[in-house]
């Protein structure tokens, strides 16, 4: 069945028109499977909306001379 398909016996050379679309084509696929998730889920995207920041907090622990110390520190800011 697959020999009826494919003209060309195992070992003839192939046009060089035919090598060249074929690598290409995967090119262009490999490309493609690569850059799309980048450029959907970049800020590229026109459908996205930019993330404010709201609330930030740090807090540091530290253990001197078995006294616990603990430093907080919180800043809230409302989007502009």
């Amino acid at each position: 069945m697959a020999e009826q398909q494919n003209p060309r016996k195992g070992g003839e050379k192939q046009a060089w028109f035919i090598k060249l679309l074929v690598g290409a084509g995967c090119f262009v696929l490999l490309l493609a499977l690569i850059w799309s998730p980048l450029f959907l889920l970049s800020s590229a995207n026109p459908t996205l909306e930019p993330n404010y920041v709201t609330t930030a907090s740090v807090r540091v622990l530290t253990s001197l001379y078995y006294l616990p110390l603990q430093f907080s520190f919180s800043l809230q800011c409302s989007p502009k």
